[in-house]
């Protein structure tokens, strides 16, 4: 739980806009964006487009350049590889050409994606941007979950972690 209020006070630290890029969905491959079209979109959080900005292989690039004080604002589409089973206040979607996922949270803790929605095709407004946990900090919740010191020992190096503030979404469930 200390956790959780740590990366929230986190995340609204870092939401101060340093750097803002798009592109339009025009860049888009055309059979995406008329399969995206055709999809049943349930939305969360502030009405979005149902077009996403750039592609998550790009957002995979861009994360890549990234310092910890960037953010970039977009919207994105992908498949939601992981989500919190207890309410759906969290996600997680791979990046493409990396073994990283993007954890997604929802701004404010305001609303929540449903709990059975992994393997879902999701579309997310809001903001990318790189948190780098120090060492000290991940030995502390190393601890906190109980790992043996040789666990806690082998953490010599910051943490770089992909995340994504996002205040709107869109989900379309898939054929269960």
């Amino acid at each position: 739980m200390r956790y959780l209020y740590i990366t929230l006070s986190l995340v609204l630290f870092l939401s101060s806009c340093r750097e803002s890029e798009s592109r339009d969905t025009d860049d888009m491959p055309a059979e995406n964006t008329e399969q995206l079209e055709t999809m049943a979109w349930k939305s969360f959080g502030e009405e979005i487009e149902s077009s996403p900005k750039i592609t998550l292989a790009d957002l995979s690039e861009r994360y890549k350049n990234m310092k910890v004080d960037d953010t970039l604002e977009t919207r994105i589409q992908g498949t939601i590889q992981e989500v919190c089973t207890a309410k759906g206040c969290w996600a997680k979607l791979a990046l493409p050409g990396t073994d990283e996922l993007a954890f997604v949270k929802f701004k404010d803790y305001g609303f929540f994606i449903p709990v059975d929605s992994q393997g879902d095709q999701i579309i997310l407004e809001g903001k990318a941007f790189l948190e780098e946990t120090p060492v000290d900090e991940q030995k502390h919740y190393l601890e906190d979950a109980g790992a043996s010191p040789e666990e806690i020992a082998a953490v010599v190096a910051p943490k770089r972690t992909y995340r994504f503030l996002a205040s709107g979404a869109l989900v379309a469930p898939q054929t269960k």
